[in-house]
């Protein structure tokens, strides 16, 4: 019977990582959890979500090979190509809802907004005023 890896060993990297704060030796895999980056240099945060898809049967057997997942700011991407730019920056599975909710609400109502427009980097000169 093949069994699928349990939640707590694909996420403990990004535990660890959450507790130490991203000081923890970058693994070369990426690695479960929730992270964020940027896309472009100087531009916003956006939010990153590896995991693997496990199918299972009802008897809890594993159908097909565990797949590696992820999304950037809401879009599939390849895990490996946005790992070593996220590996140190983990965050709260809150956190990365939120601006997921956050991003999408920009898009639609604040399209001037930096997160409505991720791929762009932050202009100081142009950007409004935090408070």
């Amino acid at each position: 019977m093949r069994e699928p890896t349990p939640q707590k060993e694909l996420y403990a990297y990004w535990m660890l990582n959450l507790k130490a704060r991203g000081s923890t030796k970058i693994t070369t895999e990426p690695q479960s959890g929730f992270y964020r980056c940027k896309l472009v240099k100087g531009g916003p945060w956006v939010p990153v979500a590896i995991w693997v898809n496990q199918e299972v049967d009802e008897a809890g057997e594993l159908l097909s090979d565990e797949t590696l997942q992820c999304l950037v700011d809401g879009e599939p991407r390849e895990a490996e190509s946005i790992w070593s730019y996220c590996a140190d920056k983990p965050i709260q599975e809150n956190e990365y809802r939120f601006r997921i909710d956050y991003g999408s609400w920009a898009r639609e109502w604040a399209p001037e907004t930096p997160a409505a427009q991720p791929k762009q980097a932050l202009d100081p000169n142009t950007a409004a005023p935090v408070f």
